[in-house]
């Protein structure tokens, strides 16, 4: 009988905050470009911007009590929030006025 049958799977390690704060970045670039092209889509990057984005800054504020990250990637967070709110919005009202 060998133990390492027993012994518990190593854990993954977590994405790092910094990826998921450009990636919220990047979802809110994208959904607030995507309101001049198509609607649907300013409405659905948004969605998913605003998802990560909100998730990317409460992991990135734990991290900064924590004294891990520095500041500006809550900022960074922010910003990827604060585009996806833009996209979300104007490609929902582009929508709701089309119907």
């Amino acid at each position: 009988m060998n133990l390492d049958d027993f012994a518990p799977e190593p854990k993954r390690a977590p994405v790092p905050v910094k990826h998921l704060c450009i990636a919220a970045v990047a979802l809110g670039a994208i959904s607030a470009v995507a309101i001049f092209l198509n609607s649907w889509a300013a409405v659905v990057f948004g969605a998913i911007g605003l998802f990560l984005g909100g998730f990317s800054m409460s992991r990135a504020m734990k991290r900064v009590q924590i004294g891990e990250i520095k500041m500006p990637f809550v900022y960074i967070a922010a910003l990827g929030l604060l585009l996806s709110v833009i996209g979300f919005i104007l490609g929902y009202a582009d929508v709701i006025s089309g119907l």
